[in-house]
């Protein structure tokens, strides 16, 4: 599952949130998220640890720092169910 794949789960996850179906959501399943980006960003690291050509850093950060934006706000959407 990939970064993009992942944001649109959540945002999923978001609306339903937002519409009152909180009972829709199972806490477990968005710890599986969860799991899911850190588990990526694990291997982004490590990618970047061994990259050297700096435009692909760059874009391998960008990736962390999606990463770590997303695993934020799956930790904030655990919290409110």
């Amino acid at each position: 599952m990939g970064l993009s794949e992942v944001a649109e789960k959540l945002g999923e996850y978001r609306t339903r949130l937002d519409a009152g179906q909180v009972s829709k959501i199972k806490p477990k399943h968005v710890d599986r998220v969860i799991s899911k980006l850190e588990s990526k960003r694990r291997s982004l690291a490590s990618s970047l640890d061994a990259e050297e050509r700096d435009s692909e850093r760059a874009r391998l950060e960008r990736k962390i720092a999606k990463a770590d934006d997303l695993i934020g706000q799956a930790t904030w959407l655990r919290d409110q169910l």
